[in-house]
């Protein structure tokens, strides 16, 4: 791992620690709070390699883990927010439409039986009814979700690589 890759994924981590704080001060605006980590950590991508990309994830669970303030989000990083941008990336590598969407819908319906099992663990009288109607609710926002993380790492390409990486060469 090269040393530039290896700094820009100590510096996206600590931005994703940081952005956790404030996501647990403010209260609003935390889905775009999840947005912006989800981009960074598909910038990551883009710029270092995936490798790296997933050292970073790995980093920023652990440290989350430890010292999150609230257990809730660092659990949404480790089970989706940090994840998705990793896989999606890996999956994503032979761009074949139906291919990926294969391999991505049974990761969001994977993600979503384990959110409820954890979730009806804490909540008592949670219907089968409603298990099923939010379980399709929140594939449904997953895929909006990774639709939205596609347009904004292409937005990241096409305006804002160029900008903030001059070094690059053309």
């Amino acid at each position: 791992m090269k040393l530039k890759n290896l700094t820009l994924g100590a510096v996206v981590s600590a931005l994703i620690v940081a952005l956790f704080y404030i996501a647990t001060l403010i209260q609003t605006g935390t889905v775009a709070i999840y947005y912006v980590i989800s981009i960074m950590l598909m910038v990551l991508v883009v710029e270092a390699d995936l490798r790296t990309s997933i050292v970073s994830y790995v980093v920023t669970a652990i440290i989350l883990a430890f010292i999150a303030p609230d257990k809730g989000m660092a659990i949404a990083y480790t089970m989706f927010i940090g994840l998705h941008p990793v896989l999606k990336a890996l999956f994503e590598r032979p761009y074949k439409l139906i291919r990926h969407w294969m391999l991505k819908l049974p990761f969001f319906i994977i993600v979503t039986i384990v959110g409820m099992f954890v979730f009806s663990a804490f909540v008592a009288g949670f219907d089968l009814k409603i298990k099923i109607l939010t379980g399709i609710g929140v594939v449904f926002a997953m895929c909006v979700y990774d639709f939205l993380l596609s347009f904004g790492i292409t937005y990241y390409n096409k305006y804002l690589s160029d900008r903030i990486f001059k070094s690059r060469k053309p």
